[in-house]
């Protein structure tokens, strides 16, 4: 058995994971540095150093950061009313890798963390945004308007992730149909 290609392509799944995890700092408002440590605590953390022995699951991880900084990237797409289409692309492609990378509980949890995060950096940037401003009623239409965007713009990137991925979805969905589990 050569090793060498299972080593190679979990470095290039560990270094791709990192580097959307630093994208991720960096859409908190990390500077540089700290975000690189977190790109590399996530290569390094239990979760993704326990994938190592288990190579099923370590390329579906690896979009879990992406999933995660399309989320964020999406919150505030919504948010600014501007490349909210794009965002939505990013969010139904990256999430559409990580299930077709081989597992769909993988993205499933990576969808789930990057909603809760996305959340968690719209009322972040709401709160800043109503320091600056006293909270009128308008002002909090408009976040509920933003909220409501931010819903609609990640259940369009679900189906269209769910369309993308169904060329490994379906059949799976199908040979199950056969089984004495049904």
């Amino acid at each position: 058995r050569d090793w060498s290609s299972d080593v190679c392509s979990s470095d290039l799944h560990l270094v791709w994971g990192a580097v959307g995890m630093a994208r991720v700092a960096i859409a908190f408002h990390l500077a540089k540095l700290p975000a690189v440590a977190a790109g590399v605590a996530w290569a390094l953390s239990g979760y993704v150093a326990s994938l190592w022995t288990n190579g099923a699951r370590l390329p579906s991880a690896a979009w879990i950061s992406w999933q995660i900084w399309a989320l964020v990237n999406l919150a505030r797409a919504a948010d600014e009313r501007q490349g909210t289409l794009r965002a939505v692309a990013w969010l139904a492609v990256v999430s559409a890798a990580g299930i077709l990378a081989g597992d769909v509980f993988v993205a499933l949890m990576g969808g789930m963390v990057g909603f809760g995060l996305a959340a968690a950096w719209l009322l972040g940037e709401g709160h800043s945004r109503a320091r600056s401003a006293p909270e009128t009623n308008a002002a909090r239409a408009a976040g509920g308007r933003v909220r409501l965007r931010f819903l609609g713009a990640c259940a369009l990137a679900a189906a269209v992730a769910a369309l993308l991925s169904m060329v490994t979805l379906l059949p799976a969905a199908l040979a199950v149909a056969d089984t004495e589990r049904i």
